[in-house]
């Protein structure tokens, strides 16, 4: 927002001594640059946007790979303790063992 603020301060136009000619011309090279700026922030507004729903997905994916890794930690450690006596398979309570 910061430099938002500092584009509408660099694209202000000073005011000049012959408003009767220039005024109309004025006013609308103001309304064109706040036109502009609001453009931009809206711009703004859909990037964060986008940013923080990549942001979101990140976390959730980062969390599902450190469980993940955890488990299969774990999984590779009893394998290891028991001599490579136990072996995992993919299943469900369903499945006949």
């Amino acid at each position: 927002m910061k430099c938002l603020q500092h584009y509408k301060q660099e694209l202000h136009i000073p005011e000049t001594n012959h408003r009767a000619r220039t005024a109309t011309g004025d006013h609308n090279k103001r309304e064109k640059f706040e036109k502009k700026i609001e453009l931009l922030r809206q711009r703004l507004v859909i990037w964060q946007n986008i940013l923080n729903s990549l942001n979101v997905q990140y976390d959730i994916a980062h969390f599902i790979l450190l469980q993940q890794k955890a488990q299969l930690a774990s999984r590779i450690q009893l394998e290891l303790i028991s001599g490579g006596n136990i072996r995992f398979e993919e299943g469900t309570v369903n499945d006949v063992w």
